[in-house]
């Protein structure tokens, strides 16, 4: 019994992370590429990180308004584009994403332990009822 059990109880005790520094938060939620320690503009220039953060290079693309599209990582709360939220799933340390409201989301799912003890008590109710039933044939 013990060795059925040991694979649920790994599977539910995973953790995932995928955490971005967020020293590259501005960039990222807009969508700038990332090298090194530059953020790649529109207009293809460089500017450091640092520079950009502190509107000393870019300040035209700082200040622009901007929404973060979907699947795409966010820090702040209101930066998603419309109909769309900040979305971590239950359990997760890491980094959220823009997802459409309301969608399901099949990985968040799958962590329900209420799920697995399902799956667990009717696959125990399966192959006790083969137990019986051979144990009637055999009669």
């Amino acid at each position: 019994m013990k060795s059925i059990l040991l694979p649920f109880i790994l599977l539910l005790s995973l953790t995932a992370t995928a955490m971005i520094d967020p020293y590259y938060k501005e960039a990222v939620q807009r969508g700038y590429r990332i090298e090194g320690d530059s953020v790649v503009l529109p207009n293809d220039t460089k500017c450091l990180i640092d520079d950009f953060n502190n509107k000393r290079c870019g300040k035209e693309y700082f200040d622009a308004p901007y929404c973060v599209a979907e699947g795409n990582y966010v820090w702040d709360d209101n930066a998603c584009c419309e109909g769309l939220k900040p979305y971590l799933p239950a359990g997760v340390d890491g980094q959220a994403y823009c997802k459409a409201k309301g969608q399901v989301d099949f990985s968040e799912t799958l962590r329900n332990p209420f799920l697995w003890l399902g799956i667990l008590a009717f696959t125990g109710l399966v192959f006790s009822s083969l137990l019986l039933v051979r144990k009637f044939i055999k009669k």
